[in-house]
């Protein structure tokens, strides 16, 4: 995980509860966006995510992340 944030890595080494997860990385604070306990659940989530908040964080500097059992990448979103 050297190439993740420490906000990202601390955020998401509290989460006990959930395996998979959308985080951000928004002005140097991590932020849980979608939570869920399976890929398919978080898949579903994010697309309503989509639609509902990605478009209200267009013009911010944002970095995303996703979260699964041992693992934290960076993703990229495209805009609407």
């Amino acid at each position: 995980m050297a190439d993740i944030p420490k906000a990202i890595e601390r955020l998401a080494e509290k989460d006990t509860i959930y395996l998979y997860g959308l985080l951000i990385l928004l002005d140097g604070e991590g932020f849980w966006e979608c939570t869920a306990a399976t890929a398919k659940g978080l898949e579903t989530t994010m697309r309503a995510w989509r639609v509902h908040t990605l478009p209200s964080l267009k013009r911010s500097q944002v970095r995303y992340f996703v979260k699964s059992p041992g693992t934290i990448k960076e993703i990229t979103i495209n805009s609407l």
